[in-house]
């Protein structure tokens, strides 16, 4: 089921879907291949998603896989995850943990700037892989 109706024309426009969905939890996955650049209409995509899956199943947990193998500066992805973050706060009742994969040295050093000014239960739900090489940066 896809809610935005961007996707509905272009279903490369986000990243963002159900990635593995079981009885008492939902995964969704996103990553960097999307076109729509515009980080409010990402976000108002992400919510619907949460707001849907609430409304068909009240109180699932749900989780996060985001792959961050080519995010960079130039996407503006920093305030992109800033804004992931305010949506986790948000849904924070619901909300499983942030798995980042295949992280590059510009994920990586955001993350570790971002430490410092989450709270530590966002801490404790948000993994990532190690980074691997320099073959990312």
């Amino acid at each position: 089921m896809q809610i935005c109706p961007l996707c509905q024309i272009d279903p490369t426009c986000h990243s963002f879907r159900i990635h593995h969905e079981t009885e008492d939890h939902v995964w969704f996955y996103s990553c960097d291949h999307y076109t729509d650049r515009n980080n409010e209409r990402i976000i108002n995509h992400i919510k619907a998603e949460i707001d849907a899956l609430h409304m068909r199943c009240p109180g699932k947990k749900w989780s996060l896989l985001l792959d961050s193998y080519q995010f960079t500066i130039q996407w503006n992805t920093m305030a992109l995850i800033t804004q992931i973050i305010n949506v986790i706060r948000d849904y924070q009742d619901t909300f499983g943990i942030l798995k980042i994969i295949r992280p590059n040295s510009f994920m990586y050093y955001a993350f570790g700037w971002s430490k410092s000014i989450l709270p530590s239960y966002l801490l404790d739900k948000i993994k990532m892989d190690p980074i691997k090489g320099n073959e990312n940066v």
